[in-house]
């Protein structure tokens, strides 16, 4: 199920796509709304898609593991393991189960 509006705010039109997500889990909201300022629906999933691959880095990054945000890298002792840890989050792996 695909829902596609358009509408203006502050003389700029913008575009509502509400999608159908048939991976949620049980008891979550099983739609996903994007609003763009692209004409296309393709854009915006594109975009979206885009966007994700960002989020899921952030969360390798931050919570899943690898907690940066608890490292000191003002030290100059934790440089190595800075871009080790930078290194193994963009490495390319099997990304599907995200």
């Amino acid at each position: 199920m695909v829902d596609f509006q358009e509408f203006t705010m502050d003389g700029n039109t913008y575009y509502y796509l509400v999608v159908w997500d048939k991976v949620s889990k049980k008891g979550q909201d099983r739609y996903v709304r994007l609003v763009s300022n692209k004409n296309e629906i393709k854009q915006i999933l594109d975009a979206y898609k885009y966007r994700w691959e960002i989020e899921v880095y952030f969360r390798k990054t931050k919570s899943d593991g690898f907690k940066l945000e608890d490292l000191n890298f003002t030290d100059n002792g934790n440089g190595f393991y800075c871009r080790l840890s930078l290194h193994a989050c963009t490495s390319k792996g099997d990304r599907t189960r995200y």
